[in-house]
């Protein structure tokens, strides 16, 4: 599961125009399964896309958003550009 989120974010950076090295905020939506999967590896998840901060939540964040299904689990993402150190 790990590596398909990686994966599909990386694949969503690019889609909506982030540049390779640039920093993101991402907020998510998971089926259980898949969401146990991401909080065990939300480090190297984080490291491998990115992310400033990986956060779970309920509802449909702001940015760019995507979804998709793989292996029976579901996944909803939003990305956004991170806050530059300093100003959090």
């Amino acid at each position: 599961y790990v590596r398909e989120v990686v994966r599909h974010i990386n694949n969503w950076r690019k889609e909506a125009g982030f540049n390779v090295e640039e920093r993101v905020e991402i907020e998510y939506e998971a089926s259980s399964e898949l969401a146990a999967a991401i909080s065990e590896h939300r480090e190297y998840i984080a490291q491998e896309t990115l992310a400033h901060t990986l956060r779970e939540v309920t509802t449909e964040g702001h940015g760019f958003h995507a979804h998709v299904s793989f292996s029976g689990e579901t996944l909803v993402v939003s990305l956004r550009h991170a806050a530059p150190l300093g100003r959090l």
